[in-house]
């Protein structure tokens, strides 16, 4: 585990560096992307991909979208409802609302997380923080990749 946090922080390091010079725009409509998040203190990853609409009445800053999600440690996979809020162009907040199969049985959940955008070319990479409520709660920590359009 130590080895894997310090490779991610030496790749998000140099991340970082390279995006203090890119002058890349953060205020597209659309956004897709996905992302890994580690269990934190557990054996279980939680992965999901996700399509994003920013409301122009917002000003660009309230997105909802729809999403697909999956955690490995008790095999779940579900649909959620990504809501995001942009507190600054690159540090954004969100709530997921999900529905999860659970074995056989569906149940609801939701994650809450923190994430700050990295623009790197024409995607950004966003370490991020989250807490996962469901079947169990878990504090998880990972990265997220995405497309701006």
């Amino acid at each position: 585990m130590k080895k894997i946090l310090f490779i991610a922080v030496c790749l998000l390091s140099g991340t970082a560096a390279f995006a203090q010079h890119n002058k890349h725009d953060m205020a597209h409509p659309n956004h897709i992307g996905g992302g890994i998040m580690k269990t934190i203190g557990g054996e279980g990853w939680m992965y999901h991909v996700h399509y994003l609409r920013f409301l122009r009445g917002t000003g660009d800053k309230f997105g909802v979208g729809l999403g697909f999600v999956g955690m490995t440690d008790h095999d779940q996979k579900g649909i959620s409802v990504p809501l995001v809020y942009k507190l600054t162009p690159k540090l954004h907040v969100g709530a997921d609302p999900m529905y999860l199969k659970h074995h056989d049985e569906w149940e609801l959940g939701a994650g809450l997380n923190v994430h700050y955008h990295i623009p790197v070319g024409p995607i950004h990479v966003s370490p991020t923080v989250g807490y996962m409520i469901g079947h169990e709660n878990h504090l998880m920590a990972g990265v997220h990749v995405g497309l701006g359009f």
